[in-house]
């Protein structure tokens, strides 16, 4: 009978380490415009020790901030923060940020982060391949989508406004878009970055039922 206890013991703590591989507080997604082509990137997520405002760069080189841009790239992705278009009050430099971490979120069913890119190309004349993907695995407690929200005015060939990918269940891949070249990226590609508390999965919910009984099993016994 030990053994049989030691091996469902074993196989439950197995399926509950797959489970929370991927921390929901700790994480981020990788967004490049073709570094092949001199296009820039930008990573967006969570992390426990940065806000939802401005997060300047500390004398931690490994602590997660808010960077801004820098100017002689080909191609750009990148995020815009400025006290005329954020929902809370935006303390640091108006302008396009590469880098933008947030509080982790409320794990509460339903509730979600959003991070609006602009993409767009300011010297090449390539098309952008746009692309996204991750060293560790995203959190499974959420939702990741990626949404065409709007298109630079001109603009016919490529994805139409509207589209959604999911990266939950494509976590690294691209597209391709019409060359569109600007001086100001606020013209640009506009795309939304989601990421949504997920109801917990009914497998866990037995997973963590199956342990409780387990539990009381061995207490009777005992």
């Amino acid at each position: 009978m030990k053994y049989r206890i030691a091996a469902i013991t074993v196989m439950l703590a197995t399926l509950l380490a797959v489970h929370v591989q991927a921390d929901p507080a700790r994480w981020h997604c990788i967004f490049s415009t073709g570094s092949n082509y001199g296009g820039a990137g930008a990573t967006f997520g969570t992390h426990p020790t940065t806000s939802d405002g401005y997060d300047p760069p500390s004398s931690d080189p490994y602590a997660p901030s808010d960077q801004a841009i820098h100017a002689g790239y080909n191609m750009y992705v990148a995020t815009y923060h400025g006290s005329d278009t954020e929902e809370n009050a935006w303390t640091g430099p108006a302008g396009f940020y590469w880098n933008d971490y947030r509080a982790p979120l409320a794990m509460s069913s339903g509730l979600s982060k959003t991070w609006k890119m602009y993409v767009w190309a300011a010297l090449s004349s390539w098309n952008i391949y746009f692309t996204w993907y991750n060293y560790s695995p995203l959190p499974g407690e959420f939702h990741f989508t990626l949404t065409l929200k709007s298109k630079p005015a001109g603009i016919i060939g490529g994805p139409i406004a509207g589209t959604v990918w999911d990266l939950s269940a494509q976590p690294n891949a691209g597209i391709q878009l019409p060359i569109f070249r600007t001086a100001n990226g606020l013209e640009g590609y506009v795309f939304d970055f989601t990421a949504t508390v997920i109801p917990e999965p009914s497998s866990l919910a037995a997973l963590l039922a199956g342990l409780g009984g387990f539990g009381a099993m061995i207490r009777r016994r005992g």
